[in-house]
């Protein structure tokens, strides 16, 4: 079933964004360990994107059953496009700020409310988005 998952989520992705899909990435499930720094959500990591290897590496415990959990693959997912497109973002929080934007597009679509579902204050998705733009202002 994950397959077929991650097939429609990148065919969401390439509607949403307009960006071309590559080839979906390798699924491997693991204990997942991020840095703190990586990520303002990292308690709730339940997925990391390598881009060396093209592997979503998804926590043990990721429900595929779970909305909320599922949105985690499609951030992972969407930085696998971010990965492999000809254009990509040099920008960190650039890149983490379409990430989350899609998620929260993604869940929204489902009935989830995005901050409710991880705690995120607004005040993170607006530094986030101050990023995005800092970025692209001088990209």
């Amino acid at each position: 079933m994950i397959d077929e998952m991650i097939l429609s989520m990148m065919s969401w992705i390439a509607s949403t964004t307009g960006q071309p899909v590559p080839a979906p990435p390798a699924v491997a499930l693991r204990s997942v360990s991020v840095r703190p720094s990586l990520s303002p959500l990292a308690p709730h990591l339940l997925a990391v994107h390598e881009s060396d290897t093209a592997t979503v590496h998804l926590a043990r415990d990721w429900d595929e059953s779970d909305p909320v959990d599922q949105s985690v693959l499609l951030h992972a997912l969407l930085h696998h496009v971010q990965s492999r497109s000809p254009c990509t973002c040099r920008f960190h929080n650039a890149r983490e700020s379409d990430a989350y934007r899609l998620q929260a597009l993604w869940l929204g679509q489902q009935g989830i409310d995005f901050r409710l579902a991880f705690g995120m204050s607004p005040s993170l998705i607006s530094r986030l988005r101050l990023c995005a733009r800092d970025a692209a202002a001088i990209r």
